[in-house]
C-alpha cells in the first residue's frame, strides 16, 4: 500500500553494468550477456519528503538479475548514506521501497529478492568528464567517455529518451573500474558499459 505523502527527489546518477558499450536494455532489447548486473549510484541535488529536506545525501542500489531487468526476478540491495538523520533515513525507506509511491512502486514489482537496505558512506565526484563514486570497501566506480575508435580521442556519446526507469538520457562511457563487494551480490564489471546523467522522481 502507497502513502498520500507529497515527495521529490532530483540530482546525478551513476551506473555501471555487464553490458557492452550501449546497453541494449535501455531500448527494450535483451542485455548483451543475456543477464543484467549493475552498481546505480545517486546523489541527491535537490529533494523533500512532507517536510524533510533530503539533499546533499547519496543512495545506492545494486543489482543481479538472471535476464533483462524489465522481466522481473531482480535481486536487489540498497545504500543510504550514513549522514541521513533518523527522520531522513525513515522518508528514504520509504521512497527506495515503494511505499512513497512513484517510480519505486513500480520497480518493486520487478525485484524478487530484495536484500535490505544498508548504511554506509556514499561519495560521488561529479564534476569534469571522468566521474566516480565509492562506498568504502563495497562499491569503487570510475566512468570515462568512450574513445571513438577512429580517431582515437574521448568523444560525448549521447543518449535520449530511453527506456531506462532511474535515467531516461545521459552520457553513454566505460566503466574503467567497477567493483562491487557488497556481502550480499559481488561481481567485477570493470571494463564494461558506463552512464552517467541526472535523475527526477516524484510520488506518489
Amino acid at each position: 500500500m502507497t502513502t498520500d505523502v507529497q515527495w521529490a527527489l532530483r540530482g546525478y546518477y551513476l551506473e555501471a553494468c555487464s553490458c557492452d558499450y550501449g546497453c541494449p536494455c535501455k531500448f527494450g532489447a535483451s542485455p548483451t550477456k543475456g543477464y543484467c548486473q549493475g552498481i546505480i549510484g545517486f546523489e541527491i541535488q535537490e529533494g523533500s519528503y512532507r517536510q524533510v529536506n533530503l539533499g546533499g545525501l547519496g543512495l545506492a542500489v545494486i543489482i543481479s538479475a538472471p535476464a533483462s531487468p524489465f522481466m522481473g526476478n531482480i535481486t536487489a540491495t540498497f545504500y543510504i548514506d550514513e549522514r541521513a538523520t533518523p527522520e531522513q533515513r525513515q522518508a528514504l525507506e520509504a521512497i527506495l521501497s515503494g511505499q512513497a509511491g512513484g517510480f519505486w512502486n513500480a520497480l518493486g514489482s520487478l525485484v524478487s529478492d530484495n536484500r535490505g537496505i544498508k548504511f554506509a558512506p556514499l561519495q560521488m565526484e561529479t564534476s569534469g568528464k571522468r566521474r566516480t563514486f565509492t562506498i568504502p570497501g563495497v562499491v569503487n566506480l570510475v566512468n570515462e567517455p568512450l574513445l571513438n575508435p577512429m580517431t582515437q580521442k574521448e568523444q560525448e556519446v549521447m543518449v535520449t529518451d530511453s527506456f531506462d526507469p532511474f535515467c531516461v538520457s545521459g552520457r553513454a562511457g566505460k566503466s574503467t573500474t567497477a567493483v562491487c563487494s557488497d556481502p550480499d551480490i559481488s561481481f567485477d564489471l570493470s571494463g564494461q558499459q558506463g552512464y552517467i546523467g541526472s535523475f527526477s522522481w516524484a510520488g506518489p
